[in-house]
């Protein structure tokens, strides 16, 4: 160590003996020399200023002159930290601001969200010494803070869309281990105001599919690969608004509406949508999302359909039936008409759908796209009690 800092070798003879003479007790070890401090030194406060001692006597002017290679090498961004990075400025990009939220919540946070008594975010771990009282517990969920937060902003006044992000960590206290578990996740908070595209455009509110194309967007611009279905919606959620973002068999997370109820109990008086994501989900689906492929050289196929749907089957149901059935030729699954009403049996609701189908093998025949077509037909038939629209309807 002492070579390696001043450039030349000091025996150890002589560091005990350059020691001895300073006064400070110093004897060999297996490892080297071990040194104790003098209660009269009160400047050896570390091992380079022993080391220090020992050059000034050793003389200065006996040692190299030469420069040493530096003892610190520059630091590098793990891949982790780099996607956090790039998914703070993506979501920023977005319109969303950052908000920095405390690692604290209310005692009785659990209930004010309504959540079941299963739930892991029931599993809290208590502060010996909280900051703020009646916050004395590590928060299991940003929920409550986030609703608040756009309760905050719009009784100071802000009329426009609030758009709010946090990444931060939550506590969930496990019962087997001394440490809790630690996730980070990202939340997203909608509310107010919709953006109009044009001067002409209707106000209204921000609603879930709004919520839904920023999630998709921000997916898209980070090369995370994801499909969407119906979720359960459990308390804090408002019934029928909960969507789930999946990566393979992996929850990414969902977004909802906060139920009626949990924003009287929170006191929040606008309708908030919020997201809630596993960062470590993200990042681990990241890493499969950024694959390119070559354009195939053959054109399209294109079909247009005009299903007959029971209104409760969700577009997401819909396409995850076709990406199943159809693989890896879909290009593209579009809904390009909604309607309602007319010759259509009530509660019953036709859709306009596209499909855009491409091999990179060679050009489709329409033989092979009819039995395709009729494959996922009668999947659609047995799985959602989806059929083609005809002229009886």
């Amino acid at each position: 160590r002492v070579q390696r800092l001043v450039g030349t070798e000091i025996g150890q003879d002589e560091i005990l003996s350059i020691l001895k003479g300073l006064q400070i007790p110093a004897h060999l070890t297996d490892d080297g020399v071990e040194v104790r401090s003098p209660s009269f030194r009160h400047d050896l406060l570390v091992e380079v200023d022993v080391i220090e001692e020992i050059a000034r006597l050793h003389g200065f002017d006996r040692l190299p002159e030469q420069a040493r290679p530096p003892m610190v090498t520059p630091g590098r961004r793990t891949a982790a930290e780099r996607f956090m990075r790039e998914l703070r400025v993506a979501t920023a990009h977005r319109g969303f601001h950052e908000i920095l939220g405390s690692s604290f919540m209310a005692d009785n946070e659990p209930d004010t969200l309504g959540l079941p008594p299963k739930d892991a975010r029931r599993q809290t771990l208590a502060v010996l010494n909280p900051v703020v009282q009646g916050e004395g517990t590590l928060k299991t969920s940003a929920i409550g803070e986030m609703a608040r937060t756009v309760e905050r902003n719009r009784r100071r006044g802000l009329t426009g869309p609030i758009r709010l992000f946090q990444i931060s960590r939550c506590f969930i206290s496990q019962p087997d281990t001394a440490l809790p578990d630690e996730p980070l996740q990202l939340m997203l908070a909608f509310s107010g105001p919709c953006d109009g595209l044009h001067f002409d455009a209707p106000e209204r509110e921000l609603d879930l599919y709004d919520a839904i194309g920023e999630v998709e967007g921000l997916f898209e611009q980070l090369h995370i690969p994801f499909t969407r279905r119906q979720g359960q919606a459990t308390a804090p959620w408002r019934e029928g608004s909960v969507v789930e973002f999946m990566s393979g068999d992996q929850l990414l997370g969902r977004v909802g509406e906060l139920a009626p109820a949990v924003r009287r109990a929170l006191d929040v008086q606008p309708a908030v949508l919020l997201g809630e994501f596993d960062f470590a989900a993200l990042f681990a689906a990241r890493g499969t999302g950024q694959q390119w492929a070559a354009f195939s050289a053959f054109p399209p196929v294109r079909r247009d359909l005009s299903l007959v749907a029971p209104q409760g089957v969700s577009w997401a149901a819909v396409q995850e039936r076709v990406a199943e059935v159809v693989g890896d030729i879909l290009e593209s699954c579009e809904l390009f008409d909604v309607f309602e009403g007319g010759d259509l049996t009530a509660g019953s609701v036709a859709l306009g759908v596209r499909l855009s189908l491409r091999s990179t093998k060679g050009t489709l025949k329409d033989a092979r796209v009819d039995r395709l077509v009729a494959k996922l037909l009668d999947d659609l038939q047995s799985t959602h009690a989806i059929r083609l629209r005809t002229g009886a309807a």
